[in-house]
C-alpha cells in the first residue's frame, strides 16, 4: 500500500512514509490545497487564493510555476494538468454529481 503524503504544520515539511520533501512555505500552501481536494480539479484561482498572491493578474503564470516546482520535488506523475482549468492532484478527476 502506499502512504499518503502529509503535511507537517510545525516542521514546515511534507512526508510520504520515512521520505521528507523540504518545500518553500509557497510550495506548501500549494501541496495543502491538493491534499484538501485530492482527486478533484483545482483552477488555477484557486491556486492563487491559496498562495495568498500579491499578483493581480489574471493571466498570471504564478500557479503554473509552482505546480513545476511541486512535480519536480513530488514527481511528475502525482500532479495532472487539466488544459486551460487546472490541475488534479493524486488520483483522476473527480466529477461533482
Amino acid at each position: 500500500m502506499q502512504s499518503e503524503i502529509t503535511i507537517d504544520p510545525v516542521q514546515l515539511v511534507a512526508r510520504k512514509g520515512s521520505v521528507i520533501y523540504d518545500l518553500t512555505l509557497a510550495e506548501l500552501r500549494v501541496l495543502a490545497l491538493f491534499i484538501a481536494n485530492k482527486g478533484r480539479m483545482v483552477s488555477r484561482k484557486e491556486i492563487h487564493v491559496a498562495m495568498r498572491s500579491a499578483c493581480s493578474k489574471q493571466f498570471s503564470n504564478v500557479p503554473d510555476v509552482y505546480v513545476k516546482y511541486l512535480r519536480r520535488k513530488l514527481g511528475a506523475e502525482m500532479i495532472q494538468t487539466v488544459r486551460g482549468q487546472g490541475y488534479i492532484f493524486g488520483g483522476e478527476l473527480e466529477v461533482a454529481a
